[in-house]
């Protein structure tokens, strides 16, 4: 995950050693060393700065009127390098990152001190222009500058780096707290952290790409951002729709279970059955689904009390499955009605029942396919049980929806267009 996310490349650091032996410093090839458009942005200026220095030193016949401006530059470079070991000194205390804290605040010292140093070669040079060593003093100094302010701004770089490392270990580890969940419960809670883990890598990784340079590394950190966006959509509502179904279920009355005569899924088929013997004579799917819809249900609650045809639980999950699929089709039916109501006011109503059931029946499928996967208990069976009540109840209120609807008036949709032959079918 790492290697994926950080790519092949390596990062060109600059340690103390490496500002001992700088020079010749090469500054047509100083971008080689660096990788986001921030430290670009400010090197590229300060190393042409300097380009134009030396070109100023190497200039024969220079004398004091050749630098009007030479010390007052120095001292507003000064200045900003004060300001500039003053802010990593911050960050390096703000930090929760030991090994910035370890490189920041040495590095701060040491553009500091370059800062103090250039300031003292251009006072010098100042009152003794003629002298080559007061340039040659003045020149490295301002390269140390450069090399430090470069090197603050690579160990900040390689903070966000390791912070992009740590967000993908942290996902790795809700991975593999997912995989060892002993039961539903135990996995439905570890869906939030995996969310969230997965949305901070996300964000790290699209802000990283924002800040690098067009590269070959950038191209693959934009291809796997991708991926990473493909798995956080769906993941993230799994999680979602898996907590609602948790929080529902420690809602539900459990003594309905124990009292036959009290039983949630039985009062539900009561109510379903004037609606299925309504239908009895309709040839129609979504006559045919109700039917199939409350009878299902029925199987469902009657399992739990050890009734019924449903005898194992790898049946309970088919059956669960088979009932979030008929919830699409309930799905389909609310948006045609919703979108040919006559009265404006049932059109809402319609389509809040509607995203209801779209969304109780996503939650029953994913619950079905992880009651498949996991070695399941009571608890999961009465959980699958639960929204599969939570849907037949959301039925029922569309059914009533759609014939206030009907009663108040519809378009009639073109025989030949799909709204009109899905209300055929």
């Amino acid at each position: 995950m790492e290697r994926a996310l950080l790519g092949d490349a390596k990062w060109k650091r600059i340690s103390p050693q490496d500002l001992e032996a700088m020079e010749p410093l090469y500054l047509y090839d100083i971008s080689t060393l660096i990788n986001s458009k921030t430290t670009e942005r400010i090197i590229s200026s300060m190393a042409a700065q300097l380009c134009h220095l030396i070109i100023a030193m190497e200039w024969e016949g220079v004398d004091n009127e050749a630098f009007p401006d030479l010390r007052k530059t120095a001292e507003e470079l000064a200045k900003s390098t004060e300001e500039l070991a003053f802010a990593a000194r911050r960050v390096a205390e703000e930090s929760n990152d030991e090994v910035l804290r370890g490189e920041m605040c040495p590095a701060a010292e040491s553009v500091l001190l370059s800062g103090k140093s250039t300031l003292l070669a251009a006072q010098k040079l100042n009152i003794q222009p003629e002298i080559q060593s007061h340039k040659e003093e003045l020149i490295v100094s301002a390269q140390r500058v450069l090399m430090e302010t470069m090197r603050i701004l690579q160990i900040e770089e390689d903070a966000s780096v390791r912070r992009i490392i740590q967000a993908a270990d942290w996902l790795l580890d809700c991975l593999s707290t997912m995989e060892s969940a002993g039961d539903i419960s135990a996995m439905l809670a570890a869906f939030r952290d995996f969310s969230e883990s997965l949305l901070l890598l996300n964000n790290l990784t699209e802000r990283r790409i924002q800040e690098l340079k067009v590269s070959p590394q950038q191209k693959h950190l934009a291809e796997t951002l991708q991926i990473l966006k493909k798995s956080e959509s769906s993941l993230a509502k799994s999680e979602w729709t898996g907590l609602a179904a948790r929080e529902t279920f420690e809602m539900l009355p459990h003594e309905c279970w124990k009292d036959p005569n009290a039983s949630n899924g039985e009062s539900l088929w009561g109510a379903l059955r004037p609606e299925t013997e309504a239908l009895q004579d309709d040839t129609s799917r979504l006559g045919q689904v109700t039917r199939e819809l409350a009878t299902q249900m029925f199987y469902m609650t009657q399992f739990l009390k050890r009734k019924g045809p449903i005898t194992t639980k790898e049946q309970l999950v088919d059956c669960a499955g088979q009932v979030a699929s008929k919830g699409q089709v309930f799905v389909k039916f609310g948006h045609i009605i919703a979108k040919n109501c006559l009265d404006d006011r049932c059109a809402p109503a319609v389509l809040r029942i509607t995203e209801q059931i779209q969304t109780i029946s996503s939650q029953l499928s994913i619950l079905a396919r992880v009651k498949a996967a996991i070695a399941g208990s009571r608890c999961s069976a009465e959980l699958l049980v639960n929204n599969a009540q939570n849907l037949i109840q959301a039925v029922l209120q569309l059914l009533k929806a759609a014939e206030a609807a009907c009663i108040k008036g519809l378009r009639q949709p073109s025989p030949d267009s799909e709204e009109g032959e899905s209300i055929n079918d």
